[in-house]
């Protein structure tokens, strides 16, 4: 990702001859190879074991639900992958672990900066962690109960801190877009051709479209709602379009589920109220040093 970055910026790592070079070259394809042997491995490994087991015809693969009937399993993503065809024609090695890598490597610095800076909102605001732990106690439960999709939902406040944290701290600041078509707004012409950037992290403070936009405030998203006016483009941790984060309800699921679990057995501190974190920007914003949350056990003996 830093070399990513770098090249980015760099006006001379950007063209491919030059960036040649350049030291960062052959530790980039080093890093592409390993990479790649990483996924090809768990796909073949996948191969293998599917081999050895006689596999239900996926229409035909029931299970009982409980009493309640019965219903199809699902597959995981490999084993759809594995069996998908284009044009009769099963998905090639290469196919298959492009598809796995942008599910395994696109959600797992995102994912985590995400959570980093929903944690240290949460340590920061100890009158809307106090309200998240009593939502939780209500619908869930004080301790280890198991989460279904079902009580995720009915997390709704926590889905509002979530929001608001995304809001100020999108794990992807900057985005951008190849313009298919001549474009022109408020008098600007945008060529065909032309790559346009949209800066997310400035339009989400941005106080034309949030009122008090530096202030912290879950509740802005259900006065949005309730409201039932605004523009969907003005707010998009997950990018918006036809190319938008293709795994953002999972995503959401993860980390609604980390939360939980979190603010059920830690309660969360700052060494200082007034503590702020230095941004770091590359391709997924990060602190620029470690983040100093405290996590109190819960009903720790004195």
């Amino acid at each position: 990702m830093s070399i990513l970055n770098w090249r980015f910026f760099n006006p001379f790592a950007s063209i491919d001859v030059l960036f040649r070079f350049t030291k960062q070259y052959k530790r980039f394809h080093q890093l592409i190879r390993e990479t790649h042997r990483f996924t090809l491995d768990i796909i073949n490994e996948r191969r293998r074991e599917a081999s050895r087991v006689s596999e239900v015809d996926e229409d035909e693969d029931l299970w009982d639900d409980g009493g309640c009937g019965t219903r199809k399993k699902k597959l995981a993503l490999l084993d759809i992958l594995l069996g998908a065809t284009i044009d009769g024609k099963p998905l090639s090695d290469d196919d298959i672990r492009e598809e796995v890598d942008t599910f395994t490597f696109a959600g797992h610095d995102t994912s985590a900066s995400a959570l980093t800076f929903i944690l240290y909102n949460i340590a920061k605001h100890p009158e809307i962690q106090q309200r998240m732990y009593d939502e939780i106690v209500e619908v869930v439960g004080p301790d280890s109960t198991e989460l279904t999709l079902h009580t995720l939902n009915e997390l709704r406040f926590l889905d509002l801190v979530i929001k608001e944290s995304l809001r100020m701290f999108p794990p992807v600041p900057m985005i951008a877009r190849h313009a298919t078509e001549r474009t022109e707004i408020e008098g600007s012409v945008i060529p065909v051709g032309t790559i346009v950037g949209v800066d997310i992290f400035e339009m989400h403070r941005d106080s034309d479209y949030f009122e008090d936009a530096e202030r912290f405030n879950p509740d802005r998203f259900e006065a949005v709602r309730e409201a039932g006016k605004s523009n969907p483009f003005t707010y998009i941790p997950f990018s918006a379009g036809s190319r938008n984060c293709i795994g953002q309800k999972f995503a959401q699921y993860e980390i609604k589920t980390a939360v939980t679990k979190i603010l059920q057995n830690f309660t969360l501190e700052l060494p200082s109220p007034n503590f702020e974190p230095a941004l770091k920007a590359e391709i997924v914003l990060k602190p620029a040093g470690p983040l100093p949350i405290r996590f109190i056990q819960r009903n720790a003996a004195p």
